[in-house]
């Protein structure tokens, strides 16, 4: 069932996305004693090192949201100073909004605030924080009910604002009912003609690419605060981040960034490797499940014989893992020091 047959039928339609990203923070988490349940809340909201990290518009692989092209360069744009500057950054970074000029016009009025221009105390009002330029839906939402819009009508613009590709006849029926209620509202309100007009180019044009706040809110805190783990944690980040990509098209990418960051991958190794990636506190170290031949069993069953303590040499590796784990390893030069 589509999410609009949902909503029609009465009932509450909920996104609930199974992250890449939360996995591998799960991972780091617990490699830096934190339990994962407790979340990151911990995390201070006014990390310097870390702003500069999403600034760098370079280090962005791993962090959610900010990996792509667009995202990325926008962080260096806006030079992102707070968590603010990371939300607005992920709702404004994208095609649509970069298209429409939106953040062009608001990187223009951020840098220069002396020369931004509000058509009505109404669109100041809504739109002060973001220099006179709409950003989130709810900003629109903010000027239709400070014009005095009624709610059915609210409702209906709100649906338009946000809709889908699926949506665009409906939300044009929209537009073109409401608007001569809109004009008339904005000449009650002491608006000349020229300026009801200009008012609702400006309401239509954010139609294209709205964000609404408590998405980008959401995404843009979490791509902080993985940002931060990034900046304090780099060894355990990364190694968190292969865990999760561990046989996927993105591990070469991550290694090439580990390595980036002049972190150093070694092979496996019988007495410091664990299933998949792990780390020594010093360097990283490729899984038993990355060597031919060997899986999950036989990877356990290394594991568990290592409880007893480090392998001493190659005969005590063969005597408690058996011969063939012992080959594996060896064609795999994974013995380390014991050759």
């Amino acid at each position: 069932m589509s999410m609009d047959d949902v909503e029609a039928a009465g009932y509450v339609k909920m996104d609930l996305l199974g992250l890449a990203a939360l996995t591998a923070v799960s991972n780091v988490l617990r490699m830096i004693g934190r339990n994962p349940m407790d979340g990151l809340e911990w995390i201070p909201e006014n990390d310097k090192a870390t702003f500069k990290t999403l600034q760098s518009g370079e280090v962005g692989t791993g962090i959610f949201q900010f990996e792509g092209y667009s995202t990325a360069i926008g962080a260096r744009k806006m030079g992102i100073r707070s968590v603010q500057d990371a939300i607005r950054c992920l709702a404004l970074f994208r095609p649509a909004a970069m298209k429409s000029g939106h953040t062009d016009e608001y990187l223009e009025h951020r840098a220069n605030r002396a020369n931004v221009e509000h058509l009505h105390p109404v669109f100041e009002e809504a739109t002060k924080d973001t220099f006179g330029v709409f950003v989130f839906q709810d900003q629109v939402i903010d000027v239709l009910r400070g014009l005095g819009m009624d709610y059915a009508d609210l409702n209906d613009m709100l649906k338009a604002v946000k809709a889908s590709n699926l949506l665009i006849a409906s939300a044009e029926q929209t537009f073109k009912r409401i608007r001569p209620i809109f004009h008339q509202l904005c000449l009650d309100a002491g608006m000349t003609e020229s300026v009801a007009r200009k008012a609702w180019d400006k309401v239509l044009d954010f139609s294209d690419y709205g964000f609404n706040y408590a998405h980008a809110t959401a995404y843009g805190l979490l791509a902080y605060r993985i940002a931060y783990l990034k900046t304090h944690h780099p060894l355990d980040f990364m190694c968190g981040l292969l865990q999760m990509a561990a046989g996927g098209k993105k591990e070469p990418q991550y290694q090439a960034e580990a390595r980036r960051m002049k972190i150093r991958i070694r092979r496996v190794n019988v007495n410091k490797s664990g299933l998949t990636w792990s780390h020594d506190g010093t360097d990283l170290f490729r899984g038993f499940l990355s060597v031919k031949g060997i899986g999950p069993v036989m990877a356990e069953k290394l594991l568990d014989a290592r409880e007893d303590g480090p392998f001493t040499s190659l005969e005590d590796l063969t005597l408690r893992c058996g011969k063939g784990i012992a080959n594996k390893l060896s064609d795999a030069s994974a013995l380390g020091d014991l050759e």
